[in-house]
């Protein structure tokens, strides 16, 4: 089964505080299955990304998930940022699918 660590970072608090529409979470170890595709993503070659079959996300950054990519999923990304934000730098693991969109 595939996995990827997110978290938020000391750093990301502390900027979204003033610059609350450009949130992110760090995306960090995806599985092998699946790295190829997380590397090649961007703003041209998205993905949605489920976490544990119940949040899903879109994805268009090989390195984080943006608030600003995600207009369909404010309330889950909300509620995810607010989780890993209560440990700053620690990554939390999860299964996942990685589903690319059509370009």
């Amino acid at each position: 089964m595939s996995q990827v660590s997110l978290a938020v970072t000391t750093r990301e608090l502390e900027h979204s505080k003033s610059n609350a529409k450009e949130k992110q979470i760090a995306l960090r170890s995806p599985s092998l299955d699946i790295e190829s595709t997380v590397r090649g993503l961007t703003s041209a070659r998205r993905a949605h990304l489920t976490l544990g079959g119940f949040i899903t996300l879109d994805v268009a950054d090989s390195g984080a998930i943006w608030l600003a990519h995600n207009g369909k999923h404010v309330e889950a990304f909300e509620a995810l940022f607010s989780l890993l934000s209560t440990r700053p730098d620690h990554e939390m693991q999860f299964t996942c699918t990685l589903e690319p969109l059509p370009s």
